[in-house]
């Protein structure tokens, strides 16, 4: 069974082999290099290359399983308060390991994300309405339809890089 634990300095190794896309196509001699998945490449980077442990207000989360022999998903989020009654929570990344593609692991870590969000709202008793935030490359469809599917926003047009700003308000009772 696996379970859901902070990343910690014991992780490193871990992180450092952390998988989630292919390799892309090995480019001819004399041709150029086509970016293959750039939004995955940067997910992949963004795992390899956390902070372990992570520092506040950032969290980096990964899910193992009980042989501890790989990271099944990882989610990466940090969490502000712009205002005294405002709490903001931006998904840095959320991915899953190329070997469980199909598994549903982005909707567990999703579901995982959101619970961190709702635990962070609910310890800030002053908070009377929170957003959660996200950015996703304009050609990975299938985060798109997870966050879409679940009553998230596209807030504006992609940026440069081929990144569009996300987000999910919530009252808070």
């Amino acid at each position: 069974m696996s379970g859901w634990v902070p990343a910690e300095r014991s992780h490193r190794t871990l992180l450092s082999s952390f998988t989630c896309v292919e390799k892309g196509p090995t480019p001819r001699p004399g041709t150029y290099y086509i970016k293959y998945k750039p939004w995955a490449r940067k997910a992949q980077s963004l795992i390899r290359n956390a902070e372990a442990p992570a520092q506040p207000p950032h969290r980096t989360l990964l899910l193992i399983p009980d042989d501890a022999s790989h990271i099944e998903a990882a989610i990466s989020f940090f969490i502000e308060m712009p205002g005294p009654e405002t709490l903001h929570v931006h998904l840095n990344v959320l991915a899953r390991h190329l070997d469980c593609k199909g598994a549903r692991y982005g909707d567990v870590a999703y579901e995982r994300f959101v619970l961190e969000a709702l635990d962070a709202i609910y310890a800030e008793q002053s908070v009377s309405a929170a957003l959660l935030t996200a950015e996703a490359h304009v050609e990975n469809l299938p985060v798109q339809r997870l966050i879409e599917d679940r009553g998230w926003q596209c807030m504006g047009p992609a940026n440069a890089e081929g990144y569009a700003p996300w987000a999910l308000p919530l009252a808070i009772d």
